[in-house]
């Protein structure tokens, strides 16, 4: 596995969009085909479909302009006890 370095312009520009109670996390990995993962916590369902695409704009975006490839699911949070659980770091 690859150490994941995500830009911080990339990551101020998730944060500034993202509901005051969304925790942002990124591994210490990314996936074999991505160059960064990040992973955003928001508190409930109905957060995730508008934070999604609007957090997905923006990475699109960023990876058009730089070649990259972004990993960022939306999840809530009850969905972060199970990424740990994975075995995944989380921060």
């Amino acid at each position: 596995m690859k150490v994941n370095q995500v830009p911080e312009q990339l990551l101020k520009q998730i944060r500034d969009v993202l509901p005051p109670s969304a925790e942002v996390v990124c591994p210490d990995f990314h996936y074999e085909d991505e160059d960064y993962t990040i992973l955003v916590y928001v508190e409930n369902e109905q957060e995730v479909v508008p934070t999604q695409d609007t957090v997905w704009d923006i990475t699109f975006a960023f990876d058009a302009a730089h070649g990259t490839d972004t990993f960022c699911p939306i999840w809530t949070k009850e969905h972060k006890r199970f990424v740990a659980m994975a075995g995944e770091v989380v921060k």
